[in-house]
């Protein structure tokens, strides 16, 4: 199957989705159904398991909505065991060195491009071994890399890391860098926050890779798209879902 996330970021298009951490395939399947570019399945601060993880990937198969896996780590074995899943696209947190960019890449391809683990018998082959060479091929064309930089080391980094062929999006995780960063009230509008944005963005356009953010209100989604941000993710489905009723009931209330 087309991976369609990577498909429009290969166009220069914006990207909208937003964090799925509640572990239902239920909430995979209403998001699903909504114009959103793409959901991440999170599965470092959700409670997902790894067969929730599956459900949510089938949930979201057959619409105009990509499945991202935001991973734990980025051991080699639990990228696998992701990948297994059937998803396509795969977001690592807490990547800090060019070493573990490339680590990361060498676990997402397939031989020749990388050293993935192999197993016919899984989704993303159909079960079988009848047309690995196709199905192998597919898969490694299909794969797209995200990594998060969250942490000062991250930062400094950023350039190294983003000149790792194969990593095709850099995502800010920007309240792990905020807390990073030391600012007080862990805001993620903070001036020092916009200005690694700016420089990022500039890099990262240089290096021909995806920049990519969270954001929590609408005007902060213009100032990313001002500063060239295409992997834009809004809210969360949990915080989306509070904030929802919180707002409508205060007017209830009146």
């Amino acid at each position: 199957m087309q991976n369609l996330l990577k498909k429009k970021l290969s166009k220069n298009n914006f990207v909208y989705g937003t964090w799925n951490s509640i572990p239902s395939p239920v909430v995979s399947d209403i998001l699903s159904n909504t114009d959103l570019d793409f959901v991440v399945i999170d599965l470092e601060h959700g409670l997902f398991s790894f067969k929730d993880v599956e459900n949510a990937v089938r949930a979201t198969e057959g619409k105009k909505i990509s499945a991202i896996v935001r991973t734990q780590n980025s051991d080699g074995q639990h990228i696998l065991k992701c990948l297994e899943t059937g998803v396509n696209s795969i977001l690592v947190p807490h990547v800090s060195t060019e070493a573990i960019a490339k680590q990361i890449v060498e676990n997402c391809y397939y031989r020749p491009a990388g050293k993935r683990g192999l197993s016919p018998y899984t989704r993303v082959h159909f079960y079988d071994d009848l047309n690995l060479k196709k199905t192998l091929a597919i898969a490694n064309k299909n794969i797209m890399v995200g990594v998060l930089i969250e942490g000062k080391q991250g930062i400094n980094n950023f350039e190294k890391i983003c000149k790792v062929k194969g990593i095709d999006l850099l995502y800010i995780g920007l309240f792990d860098l905020a807390q990073s960063l030391k600012i007080k009230d862990g805001s993620i509008h903070h001036p020092d926050l916009i200005k690694v944005i700016k420089k990022f963005s500039s890099i990262a356009k240089k290096n021909n890779k995806v920049l990519g953010c969270m954001s929590n209100t609408l005007q902060q989604i213009k100032l990313l798209k001002k500063n060239n941000v295409k992997f834009i993710a809004y809210l969360n489905d949990a915080g989306a879902l509070k904030k929802y009723f919180d707002n409508d009931i205060k007017k209830i209330k009146v």
